[in-house]
């Protein structure tokens, strides 16, 4: 069943205002359970652990254009939190759905507080953003038309591949309702 725009809105306020010191990034976010947030538990791990991870890769997936309404508070708390421990960790995100539609140039205005908040991960928290290209291209999209603070890959599955190989943390950030 498909979910319409509105009622994730609807959902996601929910949310808001169910948890509001998860996404406002409290300094005890530990009040949040695991199993409300799934990728959380993953992140603690990454973050207690008395070695650096290899690096840290974020992947972003939906059929929903506007998916980053739901995703940035998350992916925005999940950076700030593996950068306050490990500050050299390379840091990525892949994104690979119809979200990638957002971010595109000629969106920048549409999607203002997508692009304002993704530049700003890009810029002071050193997080390389990328999308697949193979998705864009069967979405009718050149890699030109995308956002500067954008790479383009050319396939995300091939990719996310490498990371692992590099030992990479793959943190998949899923919708929670």
């Amino acid at each position: 069943m498909r979910v319409t725009i509105e009622l994730r809105h609807l959902l996601l306020a929910t949310l808001i205002l169910l948890f509001p010191q998860f996404v406002a990034g409290s300094e005890n976010d530990r009040e949040v359970a695991d199993d409300e947030f799934p990728e959380l538990g993953e992140i603690r791990k990454i973050i207690d652990a008395t070695d650096p991870p290899d690096g840290v890769v974020f992947l972003v997936m939906d059929y929903d254009v506007e998916a980053y309404y739901w995703v940035l508070p998350r992916l925005e708390r999940y950076v700030k939190m593996v950068r306050e421990k490990w500050t050299d960790a390379p840091l990525a995100v892949i994104s690979h759905g119809d979200e990638i539609i957002s971010l595109l140039a000629r969106n920048e205005e549409k999607y203002a507080p997508f692009h304002r908040r993704i530049r700003q991960l890009v810029e002071n928290y050193r997080v390389d953003f990328q999308v697949c290209g193979a998705y864009a291209a069967l979405s009718g999209v050149d890699e030109s038309e995308f956002a500067g603070f954008v790479d383009v890959v050319p396939s995300a599955p091939s990719q996310i591949t490498d990371y692992r190989q590099m030992d990479y943390r793959i943190i998949s950030l899923e919708p929670v309702w």
